[in-house]
């Protein structure tokens, strides 16, 4: 069987998905004549784009959006914290960082991407 949110193969037997937690419904044997089809579980908000996120680090990684964009809250204001008290200074190796941050999203596939950021919530590098 097929996740509807991203595609991976999930065993038939299985309630939600292994790679993005999204719930996976069964379809009834009946379904083409005019059954309705209730989900078992409400699915979860999208994902966090891969996309923005890797370009946000590139751009602007030494404030660190691409952290928040992730929902990484405390590493994002680490980061932010650090390049404004350091008034620029730090934001400069923080830059580096978010440079490289952006450009290893952007070479990941997506189910790469959500296995390692999204669904083991790996913050840094």
């Amino acid at each position: 069987m097929e996740c509807k949110s991203c595609g991976a193969q999930v065993d038939d037997n299985a309630n939600q998905c292994p790679y993005c937690n999204a719930a996976v419904s069964r379809v009834p044997v009946n379904a083409g004549q005019g059954a309705t089809i209730q989900p078992t579980q409400q699915m979860p908000a999208s994902p966090p784009s891969k996309v923005a996120a890797g370009i946000c680090g590139i751009l602007l990684g030494a404030l660190g959006i691409h952290k928040f964009i992730l929902g990484y809250q405390k590493a994002g204001f680490i980061m932010l914290g650090i390049t404004v008290l350091t008034c620029g200074y730090g934001g400069i190796v923080l830059g580096i960082i978010g440079l490289i941050e952006g450009i290893i999203y952007l070479t990941k596939s997506d189910q790469e991407f959500l296995n390692i950021y999204v669904n083991n919530k790996k913050e840094w590098f």
